[in-house]
């Protein structure tokens, strides 16, 4: 699991009161498409808001440690930079939401 610089990028914009690029929305709802397909296979959801809530909410989990960087291993004693780490993290985000 990766984290493009495209991504931190449009984070920073977003911060600084910039516009994101109109490909990045395109490619995002591209993305979140296939993620909704994906989540309603794992959750047996049918509505799309609810999937829209549930996928937000495991991007911004993923998202907010990218935003820490080096400071989640200081604050909260674990190493997110690390690739084990980091998946760890990201499937227990998934089992805890998509119960």
């Amino acid at each position: 699991i990766k984290y493009p610089g495209f991504m931190q990028s449009q984070i920073e914009r977003i911060f600084h009161g910039e516009e994101m690029a109109p490909k990045a929305v395109e490619n995002m709802r591209s993305g979140r498409k296939i993620l909704l397909k994906l989540l309603k296979a794992i959750t047996k959801e049918e509505s799309e808001k609810i999937l829209s809530m549930i996928l937000f909410q495991l991007m911004s989990g993923i998202i907010f440690p990218i935003l820490y960087g080096k400071y989640v291993e200081e604050i909260y004693e674990f190493n997110f930079l690390d690739r084990k780490t980091r998946e760890r993290f990201i499937a227990l985000a998934v089992e805890k939401i998509c119960k």
